[in-house]
């Protein structure tokens, strides 16, 4: 009895093992991509969205500026910004991580794919400190802390 039972569990493991890897890389992709973005941003759309909806979502700026209007978040000053058109259209979403553990480059390689475009020496602020991964099919800039870990910093959604 204990024989068939771990013939079919194992039957079942071995079915279910090669589902989840025979499954679309574009799904898990996606399941990732979901998982990275905040709650609070996962009802607004780049392009879609006003600054009406923004700040329903969002509550009222605590500091704006012309195009931009800029949020605390965990008591620190302005880590998420929304810049808007002329139109009063939502064009850019800026986050910064501020959580204690923040996702790690590594745990992000299948979102990132096998040739994401990795800029680190053209933008002179960062002085070693950052890198940036571009994913243009997602109109998507992560920006990850050069340290050991790589933690990712910040996204900006276009």
């Amino acid at each position: 009895m204990k024989i068939k039972f771990l013939l079919l569990l194992s039957a079942m493991l071995m079915t279910f093992h090669f589902n989840v890897w025979a499954s679309d890389d574009k799904v898990v992709v996606e399941d990732l991509f979901q998982k990275l973005i905040p709650e609070k941003l996962k009802t607004l759309k780049v392009k879609t969205s006003t600054r009406v909806e923004v700040q329903k979502v969002w509550g009222k700026p605590d500091l704006t500026e012309l195009s931009r209007d800029y949020y605390s978040l965990e008591g620190i000053k302005y880590p998420v910004a929304f810049t808007f058109d002329r139109r009063n259209r939502l064009s850019k979403i800026y986050y910064r991580f501020v959580e204690k553990n923040p996702p790690q480059f590594s745990s992000l390689t299948l979102l990132i794919g096998k040739n994401p475009v990795v800029d680190a020496s053209k933008e002179p602020n960062f002085q070693g400190q950052f890198f940036l991964v571009r994913i243009p099919e997602k109109k998507l800039t992560l920006k990850f802390i050069n340290n050991k870990t790589k933690d990712l910093d910040s996204m900006v959604m276009e």
